[in-house]
């Protein structure tokens, strides 16, 4: 029932799920404005998310998956703009 919605049910299956903080995230918004509106309509007293976020503590990437361009490729890179497009991509 819509009145028995606690913000531990809402936890303890979010921290069930094996996804990241945004997806999770994700998921509880729509809930959570759900509730909101719930509360407006006077269905129910209080929202019990209002206020709450989840974040599970997820460990380190063990990869670094950023790739930077090299000096060399960055000084190619703006040599190859027109003058007027070079600071702006610069920046």
């Amino acid at each position: 029932m819509l009145q028995e919605i606690k913000r531990g049910h809402v936890r303890d299956c979010a921290a069930a799920l094996t996804c990241s903080n945004k997806r999770i995230s994700n998921i509880i918004s729509p809930l959570r404005a759900a509730l909101d509106d719930a509360m407006h309509d006077e269905l129910i007293t209080h929202n019990p998310l209002a206020g709450w976020h989840y974040r599970k503590i997820e460990p380190p990437k063990e990869v670094d998956d950023i790739d930077p361009f090299t000096a060399e490729e960055q000084a190619a890179i703006l040599a190859a703009l027109p003058n007027d497009g070079a600071p702006l991509i610069q920046l």
